[in-house]
């Protein structure tokens, strides 16, 4: 078989826009180039190179590519040529690290990007529940965070999240500090975010996302914990959810947060995904 790598602006591959269409859409919205590998008329994979938009994992302005596999059923001297392939863009565009996700069963593809070099950064369930009728008890009291409020938010989150086995989220969390504010105005644009009160306390923190109906952060600091204050910051998220329209809910959480996951499928929540997430630093 024969491995054809088109650059994004080859005519060529126009027959296949309609086939790779969701896995190009980040790269188009944030003006990178990008690759698509292919047998014949199926897309393989696609690269995209391009800067870190928002200080995920780096500073802002650090070289990246991105990859996405389409097609898993390829066989596996196809896809060993792709990932060796991607890792020569990667490099010929001077990328500083380069990231991946793939579904967790795609066991022997993680094993061909292990040997080019990359590591498990994180394994996560995307959970589902279909909403209901919540009733918090009143207990807690939550206060919605004005722009100005922000950084302070932000290091509740990381003293909440600190201990989480989930890599990401603790890296993302610590460099939120180091956004310009224009970036931090487009976050706060599109999530709603709450400090939450026991009294005068504050003892945990909620970030939800209404439109996509997305709990993004669901915190509580150390001190408070063990007292049912997740839960209750949980039954609220889920209870505004409800009243801006919404029907289902989603939400990310490691595969080792065995205490995070019992409170989300007590709540309703089954795994929907499993996710793996690989990172190679070049």
């Amino acid at each position: 078989m024969t491995l054809r790598v088109l650059a994004h602006d080859d005519p060529e591959v126009e027959p296949l826009k309609e086939k790779i269409k969701r896995h190009i859409q980040q790269a188009e919205m944030l003006g990178m180039p990008y690759w698509t590998f292919a047998v014949g008329p199926d897309p393989v994979g696609v690269v995209s190179v391009g800067t870190e938009p928002v200080m995920l994992f780096a500073p802002v302005g650090t070289q990246l590519s991105l990859i996405r596999v389409i097609d898993y059923g390829k066989p596996t001297e196809v896809l060993e040529e792709f990932a060796s392939g991607a890792m020569a863009l990667t490099k010929e565009n001077e990328a500083e690290y380069s990231y991946m996700s793939l579904p967790a069963a795609q066991e022997e593809v993680e094993e061909i990007f292990k040997r080019e070099g990359f590591q498990v950064l994180a394994d996560t369930y995307r959970m589902t529940c279909d909403l209901a009728s919540y009733e918090p008890s009143g207990g807690l009291r939550l206060e919605r965070v004005e722009r100005e409020e922000l950084e302070r938010f932000i290091d509740l989150a990381i003293e909440c999240m600190g201990e989480s086995p989930d890599v990401i989220l603790t890296m993302i969390l610590k460099n939120l500090r180091g956004l310009p504010e224009n970036l931090l105005d487009l976050w706060y644009s599109l999530e709603e975010f709450f400090v939450v009160y026991d009294g005068e306390a504050p003892v945990g923190i909620l970030d939800l996302n209404v439109k996509e109906g997305v709990v993004s952060n669901v915190g509580v600091l150390p001190a408070h914990r063990g007292r049912g204050h997740g839960r209750e910051i949980m039954l609220h998220g889920l209870r505004r959810l409800v009243e801006v329209g919404l029907e289902k809910a989603s939400l990310r959480v490691h595969v080792d947060n065995k205490v995070a996951i019992g409170l989300y499928k007590s709540l309703g929540f089954s795994a929907e995904d499993r996710i793996k997430h690989l990172i190679l630093w070049v």
